[in-house]
């Protein structure tokens, strides 16, 4: 195997967790508004790899879906859901930024009487602490965009 062949094999998996990842922060605001763009992007995010940011990116558009259901029984289910999927995610790399901020938007965004909102403030530190170390473009739209 040549080189070329095999940075093919280790550069283009990155590669593509990238545009993935792109396509997660583009599509998280729109998916508030869009039943079927959250429903296509958690059906997807069901098919990737578990690591902790796809995980905690399913947790957020679990909790979203939960606007575009009707029954109040199944908007609590898939929100617990969601909050369980992106705490577990937080647990797992508790210093990643992006995490925060998906927590910190749930969480600000969230109706009170669902007892989710216990991380605002240690959310918003970490971001305003970090914030300057963040390079990526689309990250730093998402972050405006909230």
């Amino acid at each position: 195997m040549g080189l070329t062949t095999s940075c093919l094999f280790v550069c283009l998996p990155i590669w593509l967790f990238a545009q993935n990842i792109e396509n997660y922060r583009k599509n998280y605001i729109a998916a508030v508004e869009d039943k079927n763009l959250c429903q296509k992007m958690i059906q997807y995010l069901d098919l990737e790899p578990i690591e902790p940011l796809t995980k905690g990116y399913k947790g957020v558009y679990q909790t979203v879906w939960a606007n575009h259901v009707m029954s109040p029984i199944a908007k609590w289910n898939t929100f617990n859901k969601g909050k369980i999927n992106l705490e577990q995610a937080i647990v797992q790399d508790n210093q990643n930024i992006e995490l925060r901020i998906l927590r910190y938007s749930v969480q600000t965004n969230a109706p009170k009487f669902l007892g989710y909102y216990k991380n605002v403030v240690e959310d918003a530190n970490l971001i305003k602490q970090k914030k300057h170390t963040i390079k990526d473009a689309s990250l730093l739209n998402l972050i405006k965009s909230l």
